[in-house]
Protein backbone atom coordinates (compact mmCIF):
# COMPACT_ATOMS: atom_id res chain seq x y z
CA UNK A 1 0.00 0.00 0.00
CA UNK A 2 2.80 2.80 1.14
CA UNK A 3 4.59 1.67 -2.26
CA UNK A 4 1.72 2.56 -4.38
CA UNK A 5 0.89 5.48 -2.37
CA UNK A 6 4.74 6.88 -3.40
CA UNK A 7 4.29 5.74 -7.06
CA UNK A 8 1.12 7.75 -7.00
CA UNK A 9 2.67 10.43 -5.24
CA UNK A 10 5.99 10.81 -8.05
CA UNK A 11 3.26 10.34 -10.66
CA UNK A 12 1.48 13.66 -9.75
CA UNK A 13 4.54 15.51 -9.32
CA UNK A 14 6.14 14.58 -12.36
CA UNK A 15 2.88 15.27 -13.82
CA UNK A 16 2.65 18.68 -12.03
CA UNK A 17 5.59 19.99 -12.69
CA UNK A 18 5.77 18.56 -16.63
CA UNK A 19 2.62 20.29 -17.67
CA UNK A 20 3.14 23.77 -16.13
CA UNK A 21 2.70 26.77 -18.00
CA UNK A 22 5.62 28.71 -18.75
CA UNK A 23 5.20 32.68 -19.31
CA UNK A 24 8.37 34.82 -20.60
CA UNK A 25 8.48 38.53 -21.27
CA UNK A 26 10.99 38.91 -24.03
CA UNK A 27 11.22 42.05 -26.48
CA UNK A 28 7.79 43.17 -25.94
CA UNK A 29 5.83 39.96 -25.93
CA UNK A 30 4.47 37.53 -23.41
CA UNK A 31 5.03 34.15 -24.36
CA UNK A 32 2.97 31.02 -22.97
CA UNK A 33 4.63 28.18 -23.66
CA UNK A 34 6.66 29.60 -26.49
CA UNK A 35 3.58 31.05 -28.33
CA UNK A 36 3.61 34.92 -27.99
CA UNK A 37 -0.04 35.36 -26.67
CA UNK A 38 -0.03 39.54 -25.79
CA UNK A 39 2.32 42.56 -26.23
CA UNK A 40 3.72 44.63 -23.59
CA UNK A 41 4.92 47.87 -22.55
CA UNK A 42 6.63 48.59 -19.61
CA UNK A 43 6.56 52.26 -18.03
CA UNK A 44 7.58 54.42 -15.37
CA UNK A 45 11.00 52.82 -14.74
CA UNK A 46 9.43 49.15 -14.74
CA UNK A 47 6.55 50.38 -12.22
CA UNK A 48 4.00 50.38 -15.11
CA UNK A 49 3.12 47.74 -17.43
CA UNK A 50 0.55 47.59 -20.34
CA UNK A 51 -0.69 44.52 -22.06
CA UNK A 52 -1.82 44.92 -25.63
CA UNK A 53 -3.49 41.82 -27.52
CA UNK A 54 -0.94 40.83 -30.91
CA UNK A 55 -3.40 41.38 -33.89
CA UNK A 56 -5.10 44.86 -32.92
CA UNK A 57 -2.93 46.26 -30.70
CA UNK A 58 -5.68 46.82 -27.98
CA UNK A 59 -5.00 47.72 -24.73
CA UNK A 60 -6.10 45.00 -22.22
CA UNK A 61 -4.96 45.74 -19.55
CA UNK A 62 -3.21 48.74 -17.50
CA UNK A 63 -1.34 47.29 -14.43
CA UNK A 64 0.56 49.83 -12.09
CA UNK A 65 2.83 48.60 -9.11
CA UNK A 66 2.69 51.63 -6.06
CA UNK A 67 6.26 50.73 -3.97
CA UNK A 68 6.56 53.78 -2.12
CA UNK A 69 6.38 53.90 1.91
CA UNK A 70 3.49 55.91 1.76
CA UNK A 71 1.52 52.77 0.52
CA UNK A 72 0.73 49.98 2.63
CA UNK A 73 3.21 47.97 4.04
CA UNK A 74 5.77 49.23 1.35
CA UNK A 75 3.45 49.16 -1.76
CA UNK A 76 0.40 46.97 -3.54
CA UNK A 77 -0.38 46.76 -7.00
CA UNK A 78 -3.64 47.58 -9.20
CA UNK A 79 -4.93 45.80 -12.09
CA UNK A 80 -7.05 47.42 -14.69
CA UNK A 81 -8.36 45.61 -17.04
CA UNK A 82 -9.24 48.55 -19.82
CA UNK A 83 -11.98 46.34 -21.94
CA UNK A 84 -13.72 44.94 -18.79
CA UNK A 85 -13.42 48.37 -16.89
CA UNK A 86 -12.67 46.07 -13.77
CA UNK A 87 -10.05 47.38 -11.15
CA UNK A 88 -8.36 45.19 -8.19
CA UNK A 89 -6.08 46.60 -5.81
CA UNK A 90 -3.74 43.69 -4.03
CA UNK A 91 -0.91 43.66 -1.76
CA UNK A 92 -0.59 40.17 -2.25
CA UNK A 93 0.46 40.54 -6.07
CA UNK A 94 3.34 43.10 -5.03
CA UNK A 95 5.75 40.52 -3.47
CA UNK A 96 7.21 39.82 -7.12
CA UNK A 97 7.71 41.03 -10.65
CA UNK A 98 5.28 41.83 -13.74
CA UNK A 99 6.23 37.86 -15.02
CA UNK A 100 4.64 36.44 -11.83
CA UNK A 101 2.10 38.88 -11.80
CA UNK A 102 1.17 37.15 -15.60
CA UNK A 103 1.73 34.02 -14.58
CA UNK A 104 -0.96 34.16 -11.85
CA UNK A 105 -3.55 35.58 -14.11
CA UNK A 106 -2.58 32.39 -16.43
CA UNK A 107 -2.97 29.87 -13.31
CA UNK A 108 -6.54 31.62 -12.51
CA UNK A 109 -7.50 31.01 -15.77
CA UNK A 110 -7.73 35.22 -15.73
CA UNK A 111 -5.86 34.89 -19.36
CA UNK A 112 -5.95 32.31 -21.84
CA UNK A 113 -4.30 30.54 -24.23
CA UNK A 114 -5.38 33.17 -26.67
CA UNK A 115 -4.54 35.76 -24.37
CA UNK A 116 -8.09 36.76 -24.07
CA UNK A 117 -9.73 38.29 -20.76
CA UNK A 118 -12.12 35.63 -19.61
CA UNK A 119 -14.74 37.88 -17.52
CA UNK A 120 -16.38 35.08 -15.35
CA UNK A 121 -12.47 33.93 -14.33
CA UNK A 122 -11.62 37.89 -13.72
CA UNK A 123 -14.26 38.18 -11.17
CA UNK A 124 -13.74 34.99 -9.74
CA UNK A 125 -9.80 36.12 -9.19
CA UNK A 126 -11.41 39.39 -8.00
CA UNK A 127 -12.89 37.70 -4.89
CA UNK A 128 -9.36 36.13 -4.20
CA UNK A 129 -6.96 38.95 -4.37
CA UNK A 130 -8.92 42.01 -4.57
CA UNK A 131 -8.55 44.16 -1.33
CA UNK A 132 -10.25 47.24 -0.39
CA UNK A 133 -7.09 49.24 -0.01
CA UNK A 134 -8.69 53.39 0.32
CA UNK A 135 -8.54 53.40 3.75
CA UNK A 136 -5.57 51.68 4.30
CA UNK A 137 -3.18 54.32 2.42
CA UNK A 138 -1.58 56.52 4.24
CA UNK A 139 -2.08 59.51 2.27
CA UNK A 140 0.73 62.54 2.89
CA UNK A 141 0.32 65.05 5.08
CA UNK A 142 -1.53 68.57 3.31
CA UNK A 143 0.34 71.75 4.49
CA UNK A 144 -1.53 74.86 4.29
CA UNK A 145 0.28 77.60 2.59
CA UNK A 146 -1.15 80.60 4.01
Amino acid sequence: MIKKLTITFFLWLIFNFTYAQKIKLFNGNVYLDDKVILKYEKRTFNSELKLYTIDSNEEIGDFVEYSSRQYINGGFKKLYFTKENFKIESTRLKARGWKHTIAVLVEEKVINADGKIVKENLENFAHKYHENLKDMINYPIQRNCN
